[in-house]
Formats: structure tokens, C-alpha cells, sequence
């Protein structure tokens, strides 16, 4: 169910950034946030004078990496190294995921709908994605990753060559970014494991094993984190695994172990990327 909610919302937020200024209407895309509560009298920064974007652009590195790709693709990225740098298990990574292609996605549309043109609608993206991020990553510096969204939203305007409505964009960003905080902060991701309500071992029931030995799975209280999508996490019933030790149980268990002894080279450099290094951590 998580896996199907991030692909859409990544794919959503892609193809909005790719495609918005193809001719398709994002202001009547779907929203994934609450309505704007935009603060009009909220400072916007100082983005540099037009004259100074030539010197800019000479940063190749820089301006390709916030300008030369859809924004939604280069913060996955930032994502991607926050995920690894925390250890992540896969639900605490997802939610980050989701909660920046959301702002992102959410900044273009409203962006759109204030009446932003084209090419600025990526600054208010790029403020979304750095001010959300900003909030979910408190172990940064902070306002690591505000001033982050700053540089790359000076990149896209760089890279447009300057825009007058810059000042717009970033109000927008930084609401919709607003929305998503609101929202994470009352989205059950920190509801308390009670260990007293543990079952009793028995096999077939979890328990640590090594190599990290882990005590508890992964995030139990997940299920009760507020959906994206579907009304609630009940909404779609997983069907229940095999008995412990059945038949079944055995099949399965010899179809992970058939594969496994069975991965080439290149395989298991992708498994050995994500263990634990670079990927989520997984009990």
C-alpha cells in the first residue's frame, strides 16, 4: 500500500514539473495538502539582480543540478542522502519521500493557480521541498536545508534569467511548505511503542536476530499513520501469512532462499548498496 501511495506521488509530481509548461492546466490538478494560507506580507529574500544571473550561470555544476532536471528529481536525491545519513527503515523513509513530492507537487499547482508563469513556478517548488525538509530533518544545521531550497531556487531563476515574479513564488513555496508541516505534525508518525503490549513469544512471533539483532520490528504503529490517499490504513487488508511451519510457510520460505542463492554480480552489488550503507535499514 505505501509502496503504490509514493510511486504516484513521485510519478504526480514528476510529470508536473516536467510537463507544466508543455500547455497542460495545473491549476486544476488534484491538491495533496490543505488550501493555501498564504501570507502575502511575508518577507521574501533577496534573490539576486538581474545583471548578476550571467556570473551565476557560470556555475555549470551548480545551475545542472537544480535547473538541468525536474526539481522533483533532485531533491529525491537530497531525500535519498537523509535517508542514508538517519538510517531510515523503509516506512520512516517513505514518509519523508512523500512529504516532499507532495509540497513539491502542491507548490506548482498553487504557484499556478496565484498566477505564476512558467518559468518561476520552480522557485516556489524549491522552497516547498528545502522548507519541509527543514522541519523533518531537525539533526541538520539549522536551516540547512531552507538556505538549500534558497540556493536552488536562485538557480532556477538563474537559469531563467531573472523573473519579476520570484517574490510570488516564494511566498507560495513557503506556504505550501507551511501546509505540509502542519500536517506532519499531526500525522501519528510519533505515536509510543508499548512494549507491556508485546505478545508473548512463540515461534512464528517476531524476535531480535542478527546481524542487528533489532528488538523491535519495524515502526508497528505504522498502520495508525494518517493516509495520503485511502481513508485509513484499514481501508485495504493485506491478506494474513501462511501459518507458522505450514506448507505454504515452507514455500515461501524456500522461494526467498532459491532466490537469494541464485542473484548475479550486478545483483548483489545493488543488494550490498542498500544494506544498511547508502538504503533504509530493514530488520
Amino acid at each position: 500500500m505505501f509502496g503504490y501511495r509514493i510511486c504516484a506521488l513521485l510519478l504526480l509530481a514528476a510529470l508536473g514539473s516536467a510537463t507544466a509548461a508543455a500547455g497542460e492546466d495545473a491549476t486544476q490538478w488534484r491538491l495533496f495538502l490543505a488550501a493555501l494560507l498564504a501570507d502575502n506580507a511575508a518577507p521574501a529574500p533577496q534573490f539576486p539582480a538581474r545583471d548578476e544571473f550571467t556570473r551565476l550561470r557560470a556555475n555549470r555544476a551548480w545551475l545542472e543540478r537544480w535547473s538541468g532536471q525536474p526539481p522533483s528529481v533532485a531533491w529525491n536525491d537530497v531525500v535519498a542522502g537523509l535517508v542514508g545519513k538517519y538510517q531510515h527503515n523503509p516506512l520512516r523513509a517513505a514518509r519523508a519521500y512523500v512529504y516532499v513530492q507532495a509540497a513539491i507537487h502542491d507548490a506548482l499547482v498553487q504557484c499556478a493557480r496565484q498566477g505564476c508563469e512558467a518559468g518561476v513556478r520552480a522557485v516556489a517548488m524549491h522552497v516547498a521541498a528545502g522548507r519541509i525538509l527543514d522541519h523533518l530533518y531537525p539533526g541538520e544545521s539549522r536551516g540547512r536545508m531552507k538556505a538549500l531550497g534558497h540556493s536552488a531556487a536562485t538557480a532556477a531563476l538563474a537559469a531563467a534569467g531573472g523573473h519579476a515574479q520570484a517574490a510570488l513564488a516564494w511566498r507560495t513555496g513557503r506556504a505550501v511548505a507551511d501546509n505540509a508541516i502542519r500536517r506532519a505534525m499531526d500525522d501519528g508518525w510519533d505515536l509510543p511503542r508499548l512494549p507491556a503490549s508485546r505478545p508473548a513469544w512463540k515461534p512464528g512471533v517476531w524476535r531480535a536476530s542478527p546481524p542487528l539483532n533489532m528488538y523491535d520490528p519495524a515502526d508497528p504503529n505504522a498502520g495508525q499513520w494518517r493516509t495520503w490517499v485511502l481513508k485509513d490504513g484499514a481501508e485495504i487488508e493485506p491478506p494474513p501469512p501462511p501459518a507458522y511451519d505450514s506448507p505454504a510457510y515452507r514455500a515461501e520460505l524456500e522461494e526467498v532462499y532459491a532466490v537469494q542463492k541464485a542473484l548475479t554480480a550486478a545483483q548483489k552489488r545493488i543488494v550490498e548498496d542498500w544494506n544498511l550503507g547508502l538504503g533504509s535499514v530493514t530488520p
